[in-house]
């Protein structure tokens, strides 16, 4: 079953709440609320651990602007998260970086624009690639540079 991880901050506490009636009308039955502090980063590191530990399979975490959860959830290893803002973000936010974690910001998108970003970052995971994947391509790429600068210092 896919598991999704869902807190915030004390300014967006009615986005969250919408959020999650969202994807239980979505189907997704497991949902874990985190709560709501206004010590942000407490919410965005215990949810990014989880998420990390493989506790849940995607969190979401919502704050005014977004930032600063992303910036707290993005000290956790293992842990890829991304602002969504628009569509394109939100796409390339799976097929390109892997996040793992997504956050909104409830001052500047409505719940509008987070349910259709939901979406696209549903549709994203289908191509998908987990964390330990994204390292192991990422080591590959470093060994073919390694070799191309060999090859040209010689």
């Amino acid at each position: 079953m896919f598991s999704i991880a869902i807190g915030c901050d004390s300014n967006a506490d009615d986005m969250k709440n919408k959020i999650m009636d969202y994807l239980n009308s979505q189907g997704y039955n497991d949902v874990v609320d985190y709560g709501s502090t206004d010590l942000y980063p407490e919410v965005a590191i215990k949810l990014a651990t989880a998420v990390s530990e493989g506790k849940h399979d995607r969190g979401i975490l919502i704050c005014g602007t977004g930032i600063g959860m992303c910036i707290a959830a993005n000290k956790v290893p293992g842990v890829y998260a991304a602002i969504l803002e628009n569509v394109y973000s939100a796409e390339r936010a799976q097929l390109s970086n892997c996040a793992n974690v997504i956050t909104f910001g409830a001052q500047t998108i409505g719940i509008e624009n987070a349910k259709k970003l939901l979406t696209q970052s549903d549709k994203s995971n289908r191509n998908y690639l987990n964390g330990r994947e994204m390292a192991f391509y990422a080591m590959q790429l470093m060994n073919v540079q390694l070799w191309l600068d060999k090859i040209n210092n010689q």
